[in-house]
């Protein structure tokens, strides 16, 4: 029997950034990302956030679940989105949980959490942040000690943010511009980061969709070079992406001997 990720999608990309991409979806991406990591025997499996999807947890081949980005807002009140926040909570403590972006919002938001509008302002492009003690610990370990820094760069692109953590959520990082950029629920196995490690496995998805941003009015013309500009930075998305995937299928005593963990 072959292993299952299940990457819940919750947004189709625009005509313009298909084209561009061959993306139809954030789920696309992550294909891309996990097959560049180098793992094996895995099939990954798309499930539409939109139409309520969500994998069969009784599911025996099923080893984790990734919630990708949205445009939306994760304390929006739309059917999908409380459905969503629904089968958060069915599936915490049973499977991993992997949020990126909306993702990290969303359950967040599902679990206790607040989120709100970027304070800040929109954090987009590429962005340095700094890791916390265990997020960098947890980091080391899942990276077999390859990935050992105080910082990462990833690439950003929200408008939201989690703004209170859940309840026993442990910081693993933030910025100036975002003070929750990563968190772990270590009891649940539930992993969250902000940023966008998927978005470094294709060259185009970006710059694809700063332009549509651009284009809708979503992005003023300064933020769209600025951002532009930093995608020329190195970044650091397949190295945490790598992360990602073995958390979602390692032993979680790899890890796990982090505990006694507190959310400080």
């Amino acid at each position: 029997m072959i292993d299952q990720i299940a990457v819940v999608d919750c947004q189709t990309l625009p005509e313009a950034v298909k084209q561009r991409t061959g993306c139809s979806g954030f789920f696309d991406a992550f294909v891309q990302l996990f097959e560049q990591t180098g793992q094996k025997n895995l099939v990954y499996t798309r499930y539409e956030a939109a139409r309520g999807e969500f994998p069969d947890l009784d599911d025996s081949s099923l080893r984790a679940v990734f919630i990708s980005g949205s445009f939306s807002s994760a304390y929006d009140e739309d059917l999908w989105i409380q459905t969503l926040k629904h089968n958060i909570q069915r599936a915490r403590g049973r499977i991993p949980l992997v949020g990126i972006c909306f993702g990290h919002q969303v359950i967040a938001e599902a679990l206790g959490g607040k989120c709100g509008s970027v304070a800040a302002g929109p954090e987009v492009g590429c962005v340095s942040t700094q890791l916390t003690a265990r997020g960098r610990e947890l980091f080391r370990r899942l990276s077999g000690g390859t990935l050992d820094a105080d910082t990462v760069c990833l690439i950003y692109f929200h408008f939201d943010e989690v703004q209170v953590l859940p309840p026993g959520a442990v910081l693993l990082a933030s910025s100036p511009s975002c003070p929750v950029e990563g968190y772990l629920l270590p009891e649940d196995r539930i992993l969250c980061l902000q940023g966008h490690p998927e978005f470094g496995a294709t060259t185009e998805l970006m710059p694809a969709l700063l332009s549509s941003s651009l284009e809708r009015g979503r992005l003023k013309l300064d933020a769209y070079w600025s951002a532009a500009a930093s995608l020329k930075v190195p970044q650091d998305g397949h190295a945490i992406g790598a992360c990602l995937l073995e958390f979602a299928v390692s032993d979680p005593k790899s890890w796990s001997a982090l505990r006694p963990w507190s959310p400080k």
